[in-house]
């Protein structure tokens, strides 16, 4: 290894780190733009640093000196951000580019500075660059088997009490499934955010629906909850060889996909709707009828940004006011993106009853109010730059619901009008929003839109473990008794350690079975 190789090792390098810290979000090839960008621009600098120095050893020390500088820059900054020394801020561009830039020239010193033979330097920076591909390697190779293997032992609907009946001559309802993500519950809304959701939730209850005032989330997290939710059933049931230490979230990915209720409906003839969500493992991309939002804009992806924003690119972003603009990457694309998709959504919803033959199951996962916020309150673009403060997120979060709202009423409106027979309509909160206390965490919007079904079957408690199994069971025949209503936190960090949250709401009408 007398050759010097390793500048093109790093090239890739800070891609495949930030992809393996990030697998479990996204599928790897949505990281091939940037990591052929990254490794482009790393031959391009290493070509230019030989034909400037004339010594291949030495070019290939300074660049790997420059590309260390350059990636790691965002990742020091961002952690300076939260320090504190002598009540100053440490993340500040001021402080940490003139240190760079001493970095910089103490590095440039000691490479010129150096005399004699750099194999032996070259071999060991070859061997140090070919260490560290192999650990993001192996995590993404890892995390790639799991998701294999979580799909080959996918969860099958018992037949014992799966099977779905209709009685002769009935005609099946369409079944709306709508998660609103992120949306907390009414009296939260008023706690923390100063906003009085009455009318809104009278407006659903003036169309028929029966909202449960007195809701909880099962778990904390979007794949925690719509795992259990769709498959009708708690997590540590669903999962074999359940355990709380686990971090492997690759078993619920087939219990989202390919869940019981989905299966289950699917065999006696329904045709699945979904939408694109831009979330990899929470999108149906097989469902029959998959909508996806025509494209009007373009720009860096999600990944490509955390790419931008964890590097000296950080500089550009963050100075977009003062450079001119061709200079600055456009880091806004995946929050437009965002909203062309919840537009989509919604404006797709309202059409199905006629554009899509029933019977139909359609999954909605509209990523609102949850931020990045995108919508002011009369649903005009907004665009909030750099970390919000609890006043900046509470106004985005109020603005984005006030919207959402009128458009679900809307939506819902057209649902119940245009559908030949009366629809079954779920809308539920996955979870509470993003800056909230556990307890508050797990309080959700919940409510149920169930033509011909005795109201008394409903109750103010009701979780969404219990959604389907009240819906199968009213409609298609099945006998799954009603779980007793449990909320388990956990934090991202360790999914499956969960705490039980009680329900301290105070409930009237009918009790929690």
């Amino acid at each position: 290894m007398k050759r010097a190789f390793y500048p093109f090792l790093l090239s890739i390098y800070p891609v495949l780190a930030l992809l393996a810290f990030n697998i479990s979000e996204m599928k790897p090839v949505e990281a091939l733009r940037a990591l052929l960008a990254t490794l482009a621009g790393g031959i391009l600098l290493f070509m230019i640093l030989k034909l400037v120095m004339r010594n291949t050893e030495k070019a290939a020390l300074v660049f790997a000196i420059v590309w260390v500088l350059f990636f790691s820059y965002g990742h020091v900054y961002h952690f300076l951000e939260q320090t504190l020394l002598f009540g100053m801020n440490l993340g500040r561009h001021r402080l940490l580019m003139p240190l760079w830039a001493i970095l910089f020239g103490a590095g440039l010193w000691w490479v010129l500075s150096r005399r004699g033979n750099l194999v032996n330097l070259t071999t060991a920076m070859n061997t140090i660059a070919i260490v560290l591909l192999v650990f993001p390697l192996v995590q993404i190779t890892s995390a790639e088997i799991r998701a294999q293997s979580a799909w080959s032992q996918a969860r099958s609907v018992s037949a014992a009490n799966g099977a779905l009946q209709l009685a002769s001559g009935q005609t099946p309802p369409d079944i709306y499934y709508i998660i609103l993500d992120a949306y907390a519950r009414d009296d939260v809304l008023q706690e923390t955010f100063t906003y009085d959701n009455s009318p809104f939730l009278e407006q659903l209850e003036a169309l028929g629906f029966y909202v449960a005032h007195c809701t909880m989330s099962n778990y904390a997290q979007t794949e925690l909850s719509l795992a259990s939710s769709l498959n009708f059933d708690y997590l540590q049931a669903l999962i074999e060889d359940f355990s709380p230490s686990s971090t492997d979230r690759s078993p619920l990915w087939p219990l989202i996909k390919k869940s019981a209720t989905r299966q289950m409906l699917e065999e006696i003839g329904y045709q699945t709707v979904a939408f694109e969500t831009g979330y990899n493992w929470i999108k149906w991309e097989d469902a029959d009828v998959y909508l996806v939002p025509d494209s009007k804009v373009g720009g860096l992806s999600a990944f490509e940004v955390i790419v931008v924003e964890s590097s000296a690119g950080l500089i550009l972003t963050d100075a977009a006011s003062v450079l001119p603009k061709f200079l600055v990457p456009d880091i806004s694309y995946p929050k437009q993106k965002q909203r062309e998709r919840i537009l989509s959504t919604l404006d797709n919803l309202a059409h199905l009853p006629n554009s899509v033959d029933s019977p139909k199951f359609v999954y909605a996962h509209i990523i609102a109010p949850h931020d990045p916020f995108v919508f002011d309150q009369q649903g005009e673009w907004v665009n909030f730059s750099g970390p919000m403060d609890d006043a900046t997120f509470q106004a985005g979060y109020r603005d984005e619901l006030i919207y959402l709202n009128q458009r679900v009423i809307e939506v819902m409106e057209k649902i119940i009008r245009n559908s030949a027979t009366p629809p079954v309509i779920i809308i539920q909160g996955d979870h509470g929003h993003g800056r909230s206390s556990s307890e508050d965490r797990m309080k959700i919007l919940n409510a149920y839109y169930l033509p011909g079904v005795d109201a008394q079957l409903l109750y103010p408690s009701i979780t969404p473990v219990n959604t389907f199994r009240v819906v199968l069971d009213q409609y298609f025949g099945t006998h799954f008794e009603l779980l007793e209503d449990k909320s388990y936190f956990s934090i991202y960090d360790s999914p499956y350690q969960f705490h039980e949250i009680p329900n301290n709401c105070e409930i009237t009408g009918s009790s929690n079975p």
